[in-house]
C-alpha cells in the first residue's frame, strides 16, 4: 500500500505541475499569473468551452461575437428548439448565453463577420482579463483597434492560437504561415490549452472532464477501426466547401478537426499541386484553402451528366463538407447542382470547421458523428496508392503537408498517442494514459488509507 500510495502522490504531483493554478503563458508569448478566481470576458464560443471544464458566470461576467456559425438555421426567437447544425450550441447552451451572462455585442449573435464590441458594457461588467482566440495570430470577433483601447482602459487580454504551434521548443511564436518551426495543431492539443488556462484561472476541474477524457480515447478507437477498414476498402476523404462555381479544399495541416482525423488513421486526401487556372497558372493555394474553378476541378466531365467517374481533379470517395453547408447540402437539388458522384451518393460527413467549442466532449461527438459515415462509404473511383511511411503525428508532417492528392497510408505506428485509452491488456500506450486512469483510481483509492 505504501508503494500504491507513492504512485498516487507522484502523479498528483505531475497532474499539479502540467496545469499548475495561477500560471499560464499564452500564444503570443505572454506571461501570466492569475491570482483567484479572476473575472473575465471572452468570446460566447469560449464561454462554452470553459463552461465544459467548469467555469461558472461567476467567473464568466460577459461574451462577445456570434453564438452560431454561417449557415445556422437557428430562429433566435425560439431558442429552445436549437438548429440543425451539429456544432451549434444546444438548447441548454443558449439558454445560458442568453440568461446568465451579459452579451457585449447583441448584434452579433447570428453574425459571424460581426465586430461591434460595447465599450461602456465592459467597463459595467469590469473583468479582469479579456480572453482572445484566432487563427494565425488574427483575433476572431474583435478589430485589433479596440483590443488596443481596452489594454489601454487596463483591460489585459490573454490570447489562445488555434491553427499553429510554435515547434522545437524554440519559443518561436508563429506569425501566419509555416516558417520558424510553426506546425498544426490537433484538436486534443487545443483542448488541453483551455483546461490549462481554466485552471490556471482558479477553477477547479469537475469529474465530468476526466469522464469526457475516457469517451474521447473510446471514439478515437472506433473512429481508427473505421478508418482501417475505409483505407482496406479503397476509400479517399477530402475535406472541402463545394458550390456551383469552385470548390475550396481545406489543408489537413491547418485544421484541428482534420488533424484529429488524420492521426487517428482517417485516409484524407491533400490539395495542391494540380490545379491549373484559366490561364494555366496554379489554383490560388493558401495556407487553408487550394481554390479550384468548377471546370477545372470537373476538365474531363460535365457533372450534370453524371459521368465524371475517375474523371476529376480529384477523385474523392467522401466528402467532408464545411459544416456551414449543412442546411444546403439538405437538399438533394443543391447536391444534384454541385455534381460530386460523392455527394450524390450521400457519402458525406459534416466537418466542424475550427473545431469550437474546443473540449475533450466535443472531440467526441465530432467522432462519434463521422464514424457511422466513414463505416458505410464505399469506393467510387478507381484505386490509388497512398503515400508510405509518413508520420502523421509528426512535426515534419504538420509543417510540410503531402500535395497533389497524396494521403498517407494506414500505420498505428504513427498515430496520436494522446488520443488513446489504456489497451485491453491492461497495459497503458503512454504517459497521458497513465496519468488519466492512475488520476481516476487516486480519486476512488483515497480512503484505503
Amino acid at each position: 500500500m505504501i508503494g500504491l500510495k507513492l504512485i498516487f502522490v507522484q502523479v498528483l504531483l505531475f497532474r499539479t505541475t502540467a496545469t499548475s493554478a495561477g500560471s499560464f503563458k499564452d500564444d503570443l508569448g505572454k506571461e501570466f499569473t492569475f491570482n483567484g478566481k479572476p473575472k473575465i470576458v471572452c468570446p460566447a464560443d469560449i464561454a462554452l468551452t470553459l463552461r465544459d471544464f467548469g467555469m461558472t458566470e461567476e467567473q464568466i461576467v460577459g461574451t462577445y461575437g456570434s453564438w452560431v456559425t454561417t449557415g445556422s438555421d437557428l430562429d433566435f426567437d425560439k431558442l429552445s428548439e436549437g438548429s440543425t447544425l451539429p456544432a451549434d450550441p444546444s438548447p441548454d447552451e443558449l439558454k445560458w448565453l442568453d440568461t446568465k451572462v451579459v452579451n457585449l455585442s447583441p448584434d452579433c449573435k447570428n453574425n459571424v463577420r460581426c465586430k461591434t464590441f460595447k465599450l461602456d458594457t465592459l467597463k459595467t461588467v469590469d473583468p479582469e482579463y479579456v480572453i482572445l482566440w484566432g487563427y494565425t495570430q488574427s483575433p476572431f470577433a474583435i478589430d485589433a483597434d479596440l483590443i488596443a483601447n481596452m489594454t489601454e482602459m487596463g483591460y489585459e487580454t490573454v490570447y489562445i492560437e488555434i491553427s499553429q504551434n510554435a515547434g522545437h521548443g524554440n519559443g518561436t511564436v508563429c506569425k501566419g504561415d509555416l516558417v520558424n518551426g510553426c506546425f498544426g495543431k490537433s484538436m486534443v492539443e487545443v483542448a488541453e490549452r483551455w483546461e490549462k488556462l481554466t485552471v490556471a484561472l482558479g477553477t477547479t476541474l469537475p469529474e465530468s472532464v476526466q469522464v469526457d477524457k475516457k469517451l474521447m480515447c473510446e471514439a478515437a478507437a472506433k473512429f481508427t477501426e473505421a478508418s482501417k477498414e475505409a483505407h482496406e476498402r479503397g476509400v479517399r476523404v477530402m475535406a472541402q466547401y463545394p458550390t456551383e462555381t469552385s470548390i475550396s479544399i481545406a489543408n489537413p495541416v491547418a485544421d484541428v478537426v482534420l488533424r484529429m482525423f488524420e492521426e487517428l488513421g482517417m485516409p484524407i486526401m491533400h490539395p495542391g499541386g494540380l490545379c491549373k487556372d484559366e490561364d494555366g497558372e496554379p489554383c490560388y493555394h493558401s495556407y487553408f484553402w487550394e481554390s479550384v474553378p468548377r471546370d477545372s476541378y470537373f476538365s474531363d466531365c460535365d457533372p450534370s451528366s453524371g459521368d465524371c467517374v475517375d474523371k476529376m481533379l480529384y477523385n474523392v470517395d467522401m466528402v467532408l463538407y464545411d459544416h456551414r453547408l449543412t442546411v444546403k447540402l439538405q437538399n438533394a437539388t443543391n447536391i444534384d447542382r454541385l455534381g460530386d458522384p460523392a455527394l450524390k451518393q450521400g457519402q458525406m460527413a459534416y466537418w466542424p470547421i475550427g473545431g469550437r467549442p474546443h473540449t475533450y466532449r466535443h472531440a467526441t461527438e465530432i467522432l462519434n458523428l463521422v464514424t457511422p459515415e466513414l463505416k458505410k462509404a464505399k469506393r467510387i473511383h478507381s484505386r490509388s496508392d497512398c503515400t508510405k511511411n509518413i508520420d502523421v503525428s509528426s512535426t515534419e508532417h504538420r509543417e510540410t503537408s503531402l500535395m497533389k492528392g497524396q494521403y498517407a497510408c494506414f500505420n498505428p505506428e504513427f498515430h496520436n498517442e494522446d488520443y488513446t485509452c489504456p489497451s485491453s491488456d491492461g497495459s497503458l500506450t503512454n504517459m497521458k494514459a497513465f496519468v488519466f486512469w492512475c488520476s481516476i483510481l487516486f480519486s476512488t483509492s483515497i480512503l484505503l488509507w
